[in-house]
């Protein structure tokens, strides 16, 4: 949140509150929703300075069908407190979820929405299985190898090209692009053992953009990639959106513009390892992915005294 009030004084004291309602939607049969939440302001915030504010919903806004979604759905945001020498002021802005999706992928069959290609049988060495399959609109990958067989590498992917006709350089990123995802589950049973500093099994979903630099996300799974690699933890069973530039710049990565996404992968690896007496398996379940366009449309400055 940014203070860009008229008066140009500084918030001192008081709370935020967004204000969220979206019409029925006809997918899924959502009913029409009115929300509040109200979070305090945690420390004065300067006239043009910003400040981050999470709004936890317990009515979540429906994905069921996203495009819908974001136009039908209206936010205000509302300061309520000390501005300056007014103890009791309002200030706030209007705004939607006009987003622009990129790339949305929510799984509805194994194909996708996309031309994504997925490990295969013969692929790999006869020691263990591998599967991807879409349950309940979930894609579940598993990649399994068996104690009886021998410890030779195995891997999983699914993944996806986004350099074609339509996009000859892939997706554009912007300083307003996000990643918005879904993953319910990104386990292994009997990892096997390695020393200190060594991993001998890994899986995430890696993100390839121009000039080398690299997204990886995973949970407990992370590997050392490239010296251009930005790794990010995503929480199981949690909505995540996280801002592509943010994430980069958090690695202490330079971003040459224009920016292009070309490759997403979900990758699941059980490197050469010592023989385990017992299976090791790794599972992944992904429910969506997103790339979003998340520039606001705003409408309104909404001021009381």
């Amino acid at each position: 949140i940014k203070n860009m009030t008229p008066t140009e004084e500084a918030m001192t004291a008081g709370n935020f509150t967004i204000t969220y309602s979206f019409a029925g939607i006809t997918m899924g049969n959502w009913p029409a929703v009115q929300k509040e939440i109200t979070v305090p302001l945690a420390d004065a915030l300067p006239f043009m300075e910003t400040t981050r504010v999470n709004f936890w919903l317990d009515q979540p806004i429906p994905i069921t069908a996203i495009e819908e979604t974001l136009h039908n759905t209206t936010c205000t945001i509302a300061f309520k407190g000390v501005l300056g020498q007014e103890s009791d002021a309002v200030v706030g802005k209007v705004f939607n979820l006009a987003m622009v999706l990129n790339l949305n992928e929510d799984w509805y069959s194994l194909a996708g929405n996309y031309p994504w290609k997925h490990t295969t049988v013969a692929d790999n060495p006869d020691n263990g299985t591998t599967s991807n399959v879409i349950i309940d609109k979930v894609l579940v990958k598993d990649n399994v190898r068996f104690a009886s067989g021998d410890n030779k590498a195995r891997y999983n992917s699914t993944s996806v090209e986004l350099v074609d006709a339509a996009n000859p350089s892939g997706i554009l990123i912007t300083p307003t692009t996000y990643i918005e995802y879904k993953v319910n589950d990104m386990s292994i049973v009997n990892k096997p053992a390695a020393p200190v500093g060594i991993t001998y099994d890994f899986q995430g979903i890696w993100l390839y953009f121009n000039n080398d630099l690299i997204i990886q996300l995973g949970h407990d799974s992370l590997v050392r990639w490239t010296s251009k690699t930005a790794y990010w933890n995503c929480d199981p069973g949690y909505i995540l959106i996280d801002n592509i530039y943010q994430v980069l710049q958090y690695w202490g990565l330079e971003i040459s513009e224009p920016l292009y996404l070309k490759r997403i992968s979900m990758i699941q690896q059980l490197l050469v390892s010592p023989d385990s007496p017992l299976d090791t398996s790794q599972h992944m379940e992904v429910d969506f992915f997103r790339v979003i366009d998340g520039a606001i449309k705003t409408g309104e400055t909404v001021v009381s005294p």
